[in-house]
């Protein structure tokens, strides 16, 4: 129960610092992450894409966004995603 009130405390502190600065490209990705480990998949994606929008070159922001997609049941878009960061870093693991 604590660990659930410490998660939902941290989205909406991120939740805020997006708000503040929609360019802010950490703070999208961490509320990206944040909102996939409380279960919220669909918003981790959104907030996941506009982190790659905001920085397109940041391989780990696509590999989250894929492991989002994923557990969506998104697999097409989750290979895209990898295929993507593979790109842009041909030794991204």
């Amino acid at each position: 129960a604590l660990a659930e009130r410490s998660l939902e405390a941290a989205v909406a502190r991120l939740l805020a610092a997006a708000a503040a600065d929609p360019r802010d490209a950490v703070a999208q990705y961490e509320l990206g992450r944040a909102q996939e480990a409380g279960g919220d998949p669909a918003a981790a994606i959104a907030a996941l894409q506009e982190a790659v929008r905001l920085e397109p070159a940041a391989p780990t922001a696509r590999k989250d966004l894929a492991l989002a997609r994923k557990a969506a049941g998104d697999v097409a878009g989750a290979r895209a995603e990898l295929d993507a960061a593979l790109r842009t870093y041909p030794g991204f693991a």
